[in-house]
């Protein structure tokens, strides 16, 4: 495992990530990252380490998926609250002029009849 010392540390480190599941947005930087702290680690700290790179990115992605979904929802609920605020102004409206109805109907039956003869 020499070519870990030397400069083709990085693209081992990536290739070993994809390899891993690792995908490929994160895996330049990942590897990137990683290569200088696992370099001169033993055969088997190196899989370790690679494997809880992989792991934690699993994991870390998972947690992406789940707030980009809890955003879609957020957002759908606000268009949603946005569409009952309307309605309610459109429903408040109505009942004003109703409300202006029912008081004019009051006032016009409460008001009594006229006597005067023509």
């Amino acid at each position: 495992m020499t070519d870990r010392d030397d400069g083709v540390g990085v693209a081992r480190v990536r290739a070993e990530l994809v390899q891993l599941g690792v995908g490929e947005p994160a895996c330049e930087e990942l590897a990137r990252r990683l290569a200088p702290m696992i370099r001169g680690l033993s055969g088997e700290a190196y899989a370790a380490a690679l494997a809880g790179a992989a792991l934690t990115h699993g994991v870390q992605r998972g947690q992406q998926d789940a707030l980009r979904h809890s955003l879609r929802d957020l957002v759908e609920v606000q268009r949603l609250l946005g569409a009952f605020g309307e309605e309610l102004c459109r429903l408040e409206e109505a009942l004003r002029m109703l409300s202006r109805e029912v008081q004019q109907s009051r006032v016009q039956v409460t008001e009594p009849p006229s006597r005067r003869i023509h």
